[in-house]
Formats: structure tokens, C-alpha cells, sequence
């Protein structure tokens, strides 16, 4: 399962339509998504803010969750 990372094609898209792929009912609300506009935390760029069908987006990154 790959994540397409649609903030490759365009780093300003900000509406967009994916297909929940797995989630994790803890605390944490883990999710992983079959696309993403979300730009993950890497380096020194801090990880995009934003919402999911009005939930706030705490977190964005990396993982082997799947």
C-alpha cells in the first residue's frame, strides 16, 4: 500500500479527495490515507496544518503504520 503523494504535483493543492486505507481507534487517531496533499514533517519544514472532513490535522509524517 503506497500513499501517491499529490503534494509532489502541486505543493499549493489544498482540497482533495482520498480513500481511508487503514486507521488505529488509540488515542493517537492514526490514519493512512491512499493519497495525501499533507506534506509530512522532514528536515527542518514543519508538516502542513490543516483539516479532514472537519477534523484537525495534529500531525503529518512518515510511517510504517500500514
Amino acid at each position: 500500500m503506497v500513499t501517491k503523494k499529490l503534494y509532489n504535483q502541486d505543493p499549493y493543492k489544498q482540497l482533495f479527495t482520498a480513500s481511508l486505507q487503514r486507521s488505529d481507534r488509540d488515542e493517537q487517531g492514526r490514519i493512512v490515507l491512499d493519497q495525501t496533499a499533507f506534506y509530512p514533517t522532514g528536515g527542518d519544514q514543519p508538516h502542513d496544518t490543516g483539516t479532514l472532513n472537519g477534523l484537525h490535522v495534529l500531525d503529518v509524517g512518515r510511517s510504517d503504520f500500514i
